[in-house]
């Protein structure tokens, strides 16, 4: 672990915010496991629930938004050719991987909707 090798990480550069990170993501990573077992599982036992778990989808695709790509947009608008960081493209690579994220939320959440859609009127 980062304790029993503490002098490993004072001799190699790395950005200390990759330690907070994988702590906050593997939690994220373990509760999109759960919620992707859950929303299926739930739509099956309460089938009413698929007509009005589109409204949910896209609160996923703002919160990436806000939460992580605005801050970054914000940050790389301060740049400059001269005040460009050195880890210009760890941040570029970061707000693509999350840009990815967002696009394939919102695609879902266009699938939800026309399912729910389809639904809706079948049952009607």
């Amino acid at each position: 672990s980062i304790v029993d090798n503490a002098d490993l990480v004072k001799k190699i550069w790395f950005p200390r915010e990759v330690v907070v990170m994988s702590s906050v993501l593997s939690h994220v990573l373990a509760a999109a496991v759960m919620f992707a077992f859950v929303i299926p599982v739930g739509m099956i036992y309460e089938p009413s629930t698929v007509r009005t778990f589109w409204i949910v989808v896209p609160a996923f695709a703002l919160l990436i938004t806000l939460i992580v790509e605005v801050p970054i947009d914000n940050q790389t608008r301060t740049w400059t050719a001269t005040t460009i960081p050195s880890d210009w493209t760890m941040i570029r690579a970061r707000w693509e991987c999350f840009h990815a994220a967002r696009t394939f939320v919102s695609l879902g959440s266009l699938a939800s909707f026309i399912i729910a859609v389809l639904i809706s009127k079948k049952l009607t």
